[in-house]
C-alpha cells in the first residue's frame, strides 16, 4: 500500500508565489483543508466496485490499484492531524510505527535563526537510506562488520510549525511507502526506537537495587513480572545502561566521598580489606590505596616479584593509575593492590609504597620492575631498601626500536633475554663493542649496571598491568 500526502504552500506546483522566498523561509498560512476535500473529490465513489478485498480501481496517480478503504481513511486521518508540540508528533508516529511494525529515526530538524526557534522536524524509517561505502572500502577490518539494516526505505513522517493562529505543528509531509516487509509484531518490541524503560520501571528498578538485587537479577524479576521479554518493552542492555547512567549521575560532584564511602562498606563486609588515603590542606582526597583480602592472600603466595606501571592516565582526572601486579603458578595475572596519587613525585611514590608494606605485613617484594620512572627509581630505594628494582623489557625493547637497527638491535636483544653469568656477559658485551665500534663512553656507562640486571630480566610490565588498565 503507497500513501503520498504533502501540504502546499500558497505558492502552487510551479514554485511561484507571492514572494521570492524559498519554501523553508515562507510563512505559512492557517492549514486549509481544501486540498484534502479535493483530493475526495477525485474518488469518485459511484465508479467504486466494492467487495470483501477492498475498494477497486481508484486513479489517484494514473494507474490502477487496490486500496484498503479503512487503511485509507486512516491516512486521510494522519494527514489531518496537528500537535501541540514537536515531541508529541514523535510520539505519535512512533506508536503509529509500533503498531505497522517498524522502527522510526529522527532525521533532519530545521530552524530559523537561534536553535531554539526549530519549525520543522522530519521522522523516517529506520530502514531509510543506506550504509557508507567507506565500511565496504576498508582492507582491514578490526571488528565484524554488522549485518545490514538499511534499504533506501522512503517512509517519512515531516511536521512543521504554524506560524499563524496557536503555534501548533500540522502534517507537512507524510510517505507511507515501505520497500520492505514489516517486522512481525512479537519482534516489534526489539527494535531500538521502541525499546524505552518507563517511569515505573525506573522506579522499580531503584527498589530493587535498594533491596539487593544485581543488576541481572532485576533483569530476571522484571522479565518475570511482565510475562515474558515480549512484554517487558526493553532489553538487558537498556537496563544496564539506564543503571550506569545512575550510578554516575549519584555520584556527580561526590565522586571522592562517593569512593570513600564504598571503601568503608568493603571494609565492613571484608575484615581483611585495607585501604589508606591521604587529603591536602583544603581536604581533598590526594592519595588513594587499597588491597582486598584475595590479593593479601596472593602476595603471600606469589609476591616475589611486583610489577607497576604508572603510565596509565585514561580516568577523566588524569590522575596517575598504579596496578600492582604479578604472576602465579599458573603464569596467570594477580592483582595485588591498587593505587591513585595525585602526582608522579618521589614523595607520592614513597607514600603509596610505604602503605603497600604495611597492608602486606612489611614483607618486601625480591624484585620490582617497573618502567624507569626516575621519581620511581628513587622511592624504590628509599623505601624497598631489600629489593631489585629492575626496568621492563617492553619499554627497553620501545627505545631499542629509536636508537638501534637491524643487526644491532637483534645482537642487542642477547643481553635482554639470554641467561650469561658475569664472566660470559663481559665477554659478549667485549665482542659487541667491537663489532659495533661502540664507544669506551657507552661501555663505562652500561657494562657494570647490564651485568648485574641481565639475569632477572624477562617479565614484561607493560604486559601484566595493560591487562588490569
Amino acid at each position: 500500500m503507497c500513501f503520498r500526502w504533502q501540504q502546499m504552500d500558497d505558492k502552487g506546483m510551479d514554485g511561484k508565489g507571492k514572494d521570492d522566498k524559498g519554501m523553508d523561509d515562507e510563512v505559512m498560512d492557517d492549514i486549509r483543508m481544501d486540498d484534502v476535500d479535493e483530493v475526495m473529490d477525485d474518488i469518485r465513489m459511484d465508479d467504486v466496485g466494492m467487495n470483501s478485498k477492498g475498494m477497486e480501481d481508484i486513479h489517484m496517480d494514473g494507474t490502477d490499484k487496490k486500496i484498503d478503504l479503512s487503511e485509507y481513511m486512516e491516512y486521510l486521518d494522519i494527514v489531518n492531524k496537528t500537535f501541540r508540540t514537536e515531541n508529541e508528533a514523535y510520539r505519535f508516529y512512533l506508536e503509529y510505527a509500533r503498531r505497522k511494525g517498524f522502527g522510526v529515526r529522527k532525521d533532519d530538524l530545521k530552524y530559523r535563526g537561534l536553535k531554539e526557534n526549530a519549525y520543522r522536524r522530519t521522522y523516517k524509517c529506520c530502514k531509510q537510506g543506506f550504509r557508507a561505502s567507506k565500511h565496504f572500502d576498508r582492507a582491514v577490518t578490526i571488528r565484524t562488520p554488522r549485518g545490514l539494516s538499511r534499504c533506501g526505505c522512503p517512509a517519512l513522517f515531516q511536521v512543521q510549525l504554524q506560524e499563524k493562529g496557536d503555534g501548533r505543528w500540522f502534517v507537512k509531509n507524510f510517505v507511507d511507502d515501505h520497500n520492505h516487509p514489516f517486522v512481525p509484531p512479537d519482534l516489534t518490541p526489539y527494535l531500538s526506537s521502541h525499546r524505552k524503560l518507563t517511569d515505573a520501571q525506573k522506579a522499580d528498578v531503584i527498589e530493587y537495587a535498594v533491596g539487593g538485587l544485581r543488576t541481572h537479577q532485576i533483569m530476571n524479576v522484571m522479565e518475570k513480572n511482565a510475562g515474558g521479554l515480549d512484554n517487558l518493552g526493553f532489553i538487558d542492555r537498556d537496563l544496564y545502561n539506564h543503571v550506569s547512567i545512575q550510578k554516575r549521575k549519584r555520584i556527580e560532584g561526590n565522586d571522592a566521598r562517593y569512593l570513600l564511602t564504598y571503601m568503608l562498606a568493603q571494609k565492613q563486609a571484608d575484615p581483611e580489606f585495607f585501604y589508606q588515603y591521604t587529603k591536602d590542606s583544603q581536604g581533598h582526597l590526594r592519595n588513594i590505596f587499597w588491597a582486598d583480602s584475595q590479593s593479601r592472600i596472593d602476595y603471600v603466595a606469589f609476591g616475589g616479584v611486583v610489577v607497576f606501571d604508572s603510565t596509565y592516565r585514561s580516568n577523566r582526572y588524569r590522575l596517575p593509575f598504579v596496578p600492582f601486579v604479578g604472576l602465579n603458578h599458573h603464569r596467570s595475572t594477580v592483582l595485588y593492590g591498587i593505587g591513585l596519587v595525585s602526582d608522579e613525585t618521589v614523595e607520592s611514590y614513597q607514600w603509596l609504597l610505604t602503605v603497600f608494606l604495611e597492608a602486606m605485613s612489611q614483607r618486601h617484594p625480591t624484585s620490582a620492575i617497573t618502567d624507569g620512572d626516575a621519581s620511581m627509581a628513587k622511592a624504590i630505594a628509599t623505601v624497598w631498601t631489600n629489593t631489585d628494582h629492575r626496568l621492563c623489557t617492553w619499554h627497553i625493547e620501545e627505545n631499542m626500536a629509536v636508537h638501534l637497527r637491524k643487526e644491532k638491535r637483534k645482537e642487542f636483544q642477547k643481553f635482554i633475554y639470554r641467561r650469561w653469568d658475569v664472566d660470559e656477559f663481559e665477554r659478549q658485551w667485549e665482542a659487541f663493542m667491537g663489532k659495533f665500534n661502540v664507544t669506551k663512553k657507552g661501555n663505562k656507562k652500561g657494562k657494570g649496571r647490564g651485568a648485574k640486571k641481565v639475569k632477572k630480566m624477562g617479565t614484561r610490565s607493560h604486559g601484566l598491568t595493560e591487562c588490569m588498565s
